[in-house]
């Protein structure tokens, strides 16, 4: 056999192989991703990592707002215009509120901390009570601060989790489609996809 023959050959060999594979259909599971697509097994460790992440936040800020709802009944206390008004009441629910102050490295709970210092300096059991005073001190010093400081955080916290329950909600709705899609796609009912459809 010639070279020339041996080319020739080849070439139908090669031709055949090639239109072959064209023929076969490609698996599921060998599909490769469009580009841009994300895979899956990554979309479904982001929705995971979102929710670790916002559950942490969460309890972050709820422990700042619980130290901004104990400063508001210290204040609350100080009224004037309520019965039983007495430094002691507030120096008690001072220690209530210093118990959830968080003891993290956090710079909002290392400033909240700072915030009760000042407090208890307010309203120093050895220091003559001035109520008016103490009161006015406090809110200036030690309320309003904080107030500034959590506010800003709490608010971050719900916009944030807002927009994760927004792609959640999408989330869910796709997973709906997917199902309604198997189902479709197991009982070979394919519906009507237009005027272009081989199934009318």
């Amino acid at each position: 056999m010639t070279k020339r023959h041996l080319t020739f050959v080849a070439a139908i060999v090669l031709t055949a192989f090639t239109a072959f594979a064209q023929r076969q259909p490609t698996r599921p599971n060998q599909r490769p991703n469009r580009p841009g697509a994300p895979g899956l097994e990554n979309a479904a460790d982001n929705i995971k990592e979102w929710a670790r992440i916002r559950t942490a936040d969460g309890m972050r800020v709820c422990h700042f707002q619980a130290v901004l709802n104990a400063f508001i009944q210290v204040d609350n206390a100080m009224d004037p215009m309520q019965p039983n008004v007495s430094a002691s009441k507030a120096a008690d629910l001072l220690e209530a509120a210093a118990r959830a102050v968080p003891t993290d490295n956090d710079p909002v709970s290392f400033q909240l901390r700072s915030l009760m210092i000042t407090a208890k300096q307010i309203f120093d059991p050895h220091v003559s009570p001035n109520i008016p005073a103490q009161r006015e001190r406090f809110h200036r010093e030690v309320l309003e601060p904080a107030a500034r400081l959590v506010t800003p955080e709490v608010i971050a916290f719900v916009e944030r989790a807002q927009q994760i329950d927004i792609a959640l909600q999408a989330v869910a709705q796709a997973q709906s489609d997917m199902s309604a899609l198997i189902v479709h796609a197991i009982h070979g009912d394919c519906g009507t996809g237009g005027k272009d459809s081989h199934f009318e």
